[in-house]
């Protein structure tokens, strides 16, 4: 950086007379070190003439400021710049782009943490948009690798008063074009034009299109893209889960480059939710129905702001439909797709733990199956009747009580038929595991306390100890006692 211009001083009205356009694709970084270059004078002097006072010395080593153009007056740049309109300025950064997916307050945006060249490019004494950008790894019009770092090893920073598109380190003033180039391999190459496509494409849609109200709208228009291409994505979770939070710049060329698509299909989803929002938004709130008006049924529980159908699973506000797993025309068709797919997977790995469960031959019962299966156990649309969660695992349970019955039956078959008592008693442990307790002293006349010695014997010692419990123990010449008796 050069202290001795200034925008007060002479030398910066009689020492630059010499302006061009700014061409396509180009940074605004890169067409001010250009101007510098056509005028002679040191690197980062016409970024200083046109720098507002009152926000002091600018980080001229990254790339951010220039993306942003939130740290430069763009009206004093144009008319440094040769008179030129403020749109073409704009043009040279993000700006438009992060005007139209975001607010420009609430901007967060992921750049390289140094500036990055193409040794062609820098030939033409032009630097890129699209290198100052992490995701981009080469330029796709030459086919080669940018480069950050000079062969003595310093870093690429264009603005420290040196020549312009020269080396800042010590005893080195070598030109960026003479950097050595890095050609893009095979496979290389056409992911680096893939990136580059997409980020001019969406710079294109930038300048019309429909813009989002809040990052909400944004992340929404995102999950209807993944949702309707769900076989293009390389990691549906980790992708899902950027998605769901406030998603950056990154996160919006990552799923169009996993589904895609185009910047004008984004345009369609986000105008899509943000007619559905509209739509939402006029309907009343906190209305009570008598139906439900997916199903008609009646069996509905009412919440603080909404109802839920029993039957049907559908969560609802009056007439406006917040969840169901059926297409509605006041639903969004890709939100019932996305729900009916979340109940396959549902009952899927309902169908795998209730499995687990028969061949370990341990108890089925709802609440440890659902938390099992990750099933909200309390959830009215994955419990309802339309959703069959609770009748696969009631469906298990009959099943695992007829086998365990059948096992029951065959055990107590094994006993010899001069016992009796002791075919009784191994018929009743079997049952008790099919039946439950009561059920199965109810049905063989047994109190429930003689149940719990005869378990207690069969624990200890088996078939073996259960027999020797079916004699009745007396003393000679006196009856048996009662407590014996009772046995």
């Amino acid at each position: 950086m050069s202290g001795t211009v200034t925008p007060v001083d002479p030398l910066w009205d009689t020492s630059y007379p010499v302006f061009r356009a700014p061409t396509s694709g180009e940074s605004l970084a890169g067409y001010l070190l250009a101007l510098d270059h056509l005028n002679g004078l040191p690197a980062g002097t016409t970024v200083w003439a046109v720098k507002r006072r009152e926000i002091g010395m600018p980080r001229l080593c990254v790339p951010a400021p220039y993306l942003r153009a939130a740290w430069l007056d763009l009206d004093e740049t144009a008319i440094a710049a040769g008179g030129i309109t403020r749109s073409d300025i704009e043009a040279l950064t993000l700006r438009p782009l992060l005007a139209w997916l975001w607010r420009p307050s609430s901007v967060t945006l992921s750049a390289s943490r140094a500036f990055r060249v193409c040794p062609r490019c820098a030939a033409e004494w032009q630097i890129s948009l699209v290198s100052l950008l992490e995701q981009v790894g080469g330029c796709a019009r030459h086919g080669v690798a940018y480069v950050d770092r000079c062969p003595c090893g310093e870093t690429i920073q264009p603005f420290l008063g040196q020549r312009a598109f020269s080396c800042h380190g010590m005893g080195c003033s070598l030109g960026y074009e003479e950097v050595p180039e890095i050609p893009l391999d095979a496979t290389a190459r056409p992911q680096v034009e893939r990136v580059t496509a997409v980020y001019l494409d969406l710079l294109t849609r930038a300048r019309s299109g429909t813009r989002p109200d809040s990052p909400r709208h944004l992340a929404r228009a995102l999950r209807l893209l993944v949702h309707l291409h769900r076989e293009g994505r390389s990691e549906p979770h980790a992708l899902r889960w950027r998605v769901e939070r406030r998603p950056g710049l990154k996160v919006v060329v990552d799923v169009l480059l996993a589904t895609g698509l185009s910047a004008a299909d984004l345009a369609a989803a986000i105008e899509e939710t943000l007619a559905a929002d509209e739509t939402q938004t006029s309907a009343p709130t906190t209305r009570t129905t008598s139906r439900c008006p997916n199903c008609g049924s009646a069996d509905l529980l009412k919440c603080a702001n909404e109802q839920q159908c029993r039957t049907c699973g559908t969560r609802f506000n009056g007439s406006r439909i917040l969840f169901s797993f059926d297409e509605q025309p006041r639903y969004s068709r890709w939100r019932a797709r996305a729900n009916a797919r979340r109940l396959a997977d549902a009952r899927e790995r309902i169908r795998a733990v209730c499995a687990e469960h028969f061949a370990a031959d341990r108890t089925i019962a709802r609440e440890p199956v659902l938390r099992a299966a990750r099933i909200p156990h309390n959830s009215i649309p994955h419990l309802s009747e339309r959703a069959g969660l609770v009748a696969i695992i009631q469906h298990a349970q009959t099943r695992q009580r007829e086998a365990r019955i059948d096992r029951a039956r065959v055990e107590a078959d094994r006993v010899e038929p001069s016992e009796p008592e002791l075919h009784r008693r191994v018929l009743l442990m079997g049952l008790a595991r099919a039946l439950g307790v009561a059920a199965a002293c109810k049905q063989l006349g047994v109190v429930r306390s003689r149940y719990y010695r005869w378990r207690t014997a069969f624990e200890r010692g088996g078939i073996e100890r259960l027999r020797d419990n079916c004699h009745i123990k007396t003393v000679q010449g006196t009856a048996p006692c009662a407590w014996r008796r009772r046995r």
